[in-house]
């Protein structure tokens, strides 16, 4: 009996040690999901950044990821109203596709809200612009006309999609801001070219719809004649694109392809891919004789229209300052004209630009402070007054203040610099060296970069940072006897997202969706002889 008794209880020995030793053992989290827009899960708090944290080299500190916002109420499932659903018919297609949104299942004589969820997209910079994030997109919910459904809980209405970003858009059905029902269309892009034929620099216009906001699909490429020409997006255009090339030659057929890929560069078998073949996107181009009727050299759009307005000037001691013109080139003439300093005093002058190297590979920056340049000083007149005239030296593009100062009378204006061409041979032999001059060009991260095009073909870019705005470019003469185009597109040189990989490519869509600030190309038109 004894012996039986000291039995059980060792095996209730070891079943309490067992369990101890199991109550100990950690039990693995799940991964984190993704919060959206339309779940009522609650993303997890992410803890905070401590700048003063050591990660060891192999483990690298990520970024906080701010929880996401549940949106609306009436996005928030499960269904107030069971049985309630909703089709859209068709659902998929391009901008413009004409649709039918119907219900059934709902209560009968109820009024239903519509939405379609969207986004806002826009490009991030950071540090005064001397940072380029990337595009980042927030969500939107845009009503639709109402619908109310009949005696048996049903209901149909017609749509047409309207320009928006490509990709699957989310249409909720509610009642009194509680969500019913849920479906979504999907669209995809389109493209058009024109027009299809026009002699040698003939400016040509590709309207894209549908452009994604997904990383994957929100970057498209254009090819001509198999050479790589540049990107399009669109970004701050809620998924409508307009690029501008222009016809290249020589005479006759050319072909214009557009391919679509995140990474810089065309994806060559897409039909291979996880996003499927390619709409519709191949033109052939009709180049006839002779030559488009244009400068030379001109710019678009004009640089004296794409100047940002410059901040307000300040004064103290009922001094002022006035510069005129108020914007133009390097090498214009400018006048100062001041009034209300200490009588028959110097005034000193002072001009602030920026100065700096460049962005090292390890994306340390070498500079970008303010750089203060002091002018010849002028002596004010009797009256408090002067006037001065000078001619705007070398400087990067943008607004420059211009300060007066004597004794406790200081007074502020600025005066804004535009990019400009101010050396181009117009004509050259074969292999000769064409020298392009550029002034005025920008400083920070969007601005400081032109990507140069030569006959719808890529061939590089040209910074102007470490030069205070000039780029001297000097490329042979290539392509035989005849008329050829060169076109200096605005670029990003680089930044923070790995992709879409927009970097110092050329930005077709440079009118419109250019980060920061939008910035002209220039047209060149060279001949070049025997």
């Amino acid at each position: 009996m004894r012996r039986r008794f000291a039995v059980v209880m060792g095996i209730l020995m070891i079943l309490l040690a067992l369990t101890a030793c199991s109550s100990k053992t950690e039990t693995k989290p799940e991964p984190n999901t993704p919060a959206t827009t339309d779940t009522k899960t609650e993303p997890k708090a992410e803890p905070k950044a401590d700048s003063k944290s050591v990660v060891p080299a192999a483990q690298p500190a990520q970024p906080a990821q701010p929880a996401q916002p549940q949106g609306p109420a009436f996005t928030q499932e499960p269904t107030a109203y069971p049985g309630a659903k909703i089709q859209v018919d068709p659902g998929k297609g391009t901008v413009g596709t004409k649709v039918t949104i119907s219900g059934t299942g709902f209560p009968a004589g109820e009024e239903i809200d519509l939405h379609w969820k969207t986004f806002n997209g826009r490009w991030v910079l950071e540090e005064d612009e001397v940072v380029f994030v990337g595009p980042r997109y927030d969500a939107v919910f845009e009503k639709l006309p109402k619908a109310k459904s009949d005696g048996s809980g049903s209901f149909q209405l017609e749509y047409t999609i309207p320009e928006d970003f490509g990709g699957v858009h989310d249409v909720y059905a509610s009642i009194k801001d509680k969500f019913a029902a849920r479906n979504a269309f999907n669209i995809t892009p389109s493209f058009s070219v024109e027009p299809a034929s026009g002699p040698i620099g003939t400016p040509v216009t590709i309207r894209a719809k549908g452009i994604g906001y997904r990383q994957q699909l929100a970057q498209w490429h254009v090819a001509w004649d198999n050479g790589y020409t540049g990107y399009m997006t669109a970004v701050n255009t809620r998924g409508s694109a307009t690029a501008y090339i222009r016809m290249a030659g020589p005479a006759g057929k050319h072909v214009l392809k557009i391919w679509r890929n995140y990474r810089g560069i065309p994806y060559l078998n897409p039909h291979q891919g996880p996003f499927g073949p390619l709409p519709e996107s191949t033109f052939i181009m009709n180049v006839t004789e002779g030559v488009y009727k244009a400068p030379a050299i001109y710019a678009d759009p004009k640089p004296e229209d794409t100047v940002r307005p410059a901040p307000e000037a300040k004064s103290a001691g009922g001094a002022k300052l006035k510069v005129t013109p108020e914007k133009g080139t390097v090498g214009s003439k400018i006048t100062l004209q001041g009034e209300g300093f200490s009588a028959n005093q110097p005034v000193k002058l002072t001009w602030a630009s920026r100065q700096g190297q460049q962005i090292t590979a390890t994306g340390l920056r070498e500079g970008f402070e303010e750089k203060i340049t002091e002018l010849e000083a002028v002596t004010a007149g009797s009256d408090g007054k002067f006037t001065k005239e000078m001619t705007v030296f070398d400087d990067f593009e943008g607004n420059h203040r211009i300060t007066a100062e004597n004794g406790d009378k200081k007074a502020e204006a600025y005066y804004s610099i535009y990019a400009s061409i101010v050396e181009f041979p117009k004509t050259v032999k074969v292999g000769e060296e064409i020298n392009i001059r550029m002034k005025g060009v920008g400083w920070n991260i969007q601005g400081k970069t032109y990507a140069i095009v030569y006959n719808n073909k890529y061939l590089g870019y040209g910074c102007s940072f470490s030069t205070r705005g000039d780029i001297d470019l000097r490329i042979p003469a290539a392509g035989g006897p005849g008329v050829h185009i060169i076109d200096l597109y605005p670029a990003v040189y680089e930044g923070k997202d790995p992709t879409p990989d927009v970097y110092s490519n050329a930005n077709l869509t440079y009118r419109y969706d250019h980060p920061g600030s939008i910035l002209p190309a220039f047209r060149l038109t060279l001949t070049v002889t025997e």
